[in-house]
């Protein structure tokens, strides 16, 4: 599990189950408001609505109300940082030691 994000009334975790899944919680009442099956030990980031999660060997931007994936960004391995937006540009670090600046528009 990751460390919880809360942010627009949510709380938003990465969990284990068999596999990663990332899910959004409902911080009032603690009740699933979505889940996607994609996800990693690193917790999201959240900003402008959206949130950057790691997940395998790719960055995703979900949208933060539905749950829905709006853009990927593949990497050559396993993203083991939580991405981070800055600008234009997504920063994650991978298994390799190495810090990747996607462009994100």
């Amino acid at each position: 599990m990751s460390a919880p994000l809360l942010a627009d009334g949510k709380v938003f975790v990465d969990v284990y189950k068999q596999k990663y899944a990332l899910a959004a919680l409902a911080l009032a009442s603690g009740d699933e408001l979505w889940q996607i099956q994609q996800g990693s030990s690193e917790a999201p980031y959240w900003q402008d609505g959206r949130l950057y999660v790691a997940s395998g060997t790719t960055v995703l931007v979900v949208d933060g109300a539905s749950g829905k994936i709006e853009r990927r960004f593949a990497a050559p391995t396993e993203v083991i940082t939580t991405p981070i937006p800055d600008g234009d540009l997504v920063l994650f670090g991978t298994a390799r030691g190495v810090l990747y600046a996607a462009k994100a528009r």
